[in-house]
């Protein structure tokens, strides 16, 4: 990013912040058709990706994908049988399905969920987990509680409320399991509050923030029921943040 286009990032930026505070709902559009008309291209021209692309979708559809790290690591030491909510998952979860010979039950959460199922359909690829539509913030109603882990990859971003979702995404998870969230940092920043990226997550001062480019809210002081075990950066081509949190155990003793 050169001086010009930073200069007009930190302006928009501060316009954003400034018409917020005036008007908390300026250009937050959660319109869906847009996302949805891109996975449906994206599965019918499969062929025609970059190799990298079409690779990842090639493992994404393999029924026999182990789970990745970290949360091999992560579910191991937590009772089966192993369950995993996958939140704004899209039409193919990136979560894998096996520890050795040990299956996992993964859940995929999204409001596109019946659009994907028909793009899947018409594409002729199966689904790889089972896909529930829902807006997420009624996990708790849908979904039975005790999953090992709760996750959402570069989703919540895209979403009216994050941080009630995080909430349900809590409430789901087992005592002792974990919530893990992966987003590309300050997206709305980055995409100029454009369409669904209306709200950035970032680390200040090592603790995991969420702000809609007028408040910010430092998420450990918003969810009591979990526990921030790290706040990380992945530097790839564009930066993530990732946050893990342990669900308290606040069970009574025998």
């Amino acid at each position: 990013m050169n001086l010009v286009q930073k200069a007009i990032t930190v302006a928009g930026y501060y316009k954003t912040s400034l018409l917020r505070r005036l008007n908390p709902n300026y250009r937050k559009s959660f319109d869906y058709p847009e996302e949805s008309q891109y996975w449906k291209y994206l599965l019918t021209h499969l062929e025609t990706c970059p190799p990298e692309l079409k690779a990842d979708f090639l493992n994404r559809m393999n029924p026999n994908r182990p789970l990745q790290e970290p949360f091999t690591n992560l579910i191991r030491p937590l009772p089966e049988p192993w369950r995993i909510l996958d939140v704004g998952c899209g039409p193919l979860s990136t979560v894998g399905l096996w520890v050795e010979n040990k299956k996992i039950e993964l859940i995929g959460a999204d409001p596109l969920a019946d659009e994907y199922t028909n793009s899947l359909k018409e594409a002729g690829i199966a689904p790889n987990c089972q896909l529930v539509k829902t807006d997420c913030l009624d996990l708790v109603q849908r979904f039975s509680q005790g999953f090992s882990i709760t996750t959402s990859n570069n989703a919540l971003d895209h979403a009216p409320e994050p941080l009630q979702i995080i909430r349900q995404m809590a409430m789901v998870t087992a005592p002792n399991g974990y919530v893990r969230l992966r987003h590309v940092e300050n997206e709305g920043i980055r995409e100029r509050y454009h369409g669904l990226h209306q709200w950035n997550f970032s680390i200040k001062k090592g603790v995991p923030t969420l702000s809609d480019g007028s408040i910010v809210q430092a998420l450990p002081d918003n969810l009591p029921e979990l526990e921030l075990v790290q706040a990380t950066r992945e530097k790839l081509e564009t930066t993530y943040v990732i946050f893990l949190f342990r669900k308290k155990d606040n069970r009574s003793p025998r």
